[in-house]
């Protein structure tokens, strides 16, 4: 007879665990609902935030997209200020790092410039421009940058990161 040095409770929460990566794999991500697009502003702000991110069945994670412009040299400042939970069930980081970056290349027109602390969405987004946004197998979270690379061909524009 064999034993086990796994706890019961260790061996339930990695089935579950198993279980929801398996759902995400099958899951795909809706597109944002459209906002109204704006003119560019110089630059539009992303960020992410995530809570319990040690442990995947718990985790909560949303995008936030802001910005400041102005339509002319005698108008007033008009902002952009979007935030967002992670519609899908898979809830990290990195995700909602991406997502932000959806909302904010779906929420504007025209050349822009797009701040974001993310490493990821850094060398993803230069990989898949080098790559004329073809190479969508060999990206993580594939989901979202299949809505950002069909945005970028339908729209194409100058992204400044």
């Amino acid at each position: 007879r064999m034993t086990s040095s796994v706890s019961p409770v260790l061996f339930l929460r990695r089935c579950n665990e198993k279980k929801i990566r398996q759902q995400k794999q099958h899951e795909k991500i809706d597109l944002p609902v459209s906002h109204q697009r704006v003119s560019a502003a110089s630059t539009i702000y992303t960020d992410d935030a995530c809570k319990k991110q040690q442990t995947a069945s718990a985790r909560v994670a949303g995008s936030g997209v802001f910005a400041e412009w102005t339509q002319g040299p005698n108008s007033s400042i008009s902002p952009l200020s979007i935030s967002k939970g992670l519609p899908a069930l898979d809830q990290s980081a990195p995700r909602a790092e991406a997502y932000a970056f959806l909302l904010a290349i779906t929420s504007t027109r025209g050349p822009v410039t797009v701040a974001t602390d993310c490493l990821s969405v850094i060398s993803t987004y230069s990989f898949l421009q080098k790559a004329h946004f073809q190479k969508l197998h060999a990206v993580d979270n594939r989901d979202i940058w299949e809505h950002i690379c069909a945005e970028l061909l339908r729209a194409p524009r100058s992204i400044i990161l």
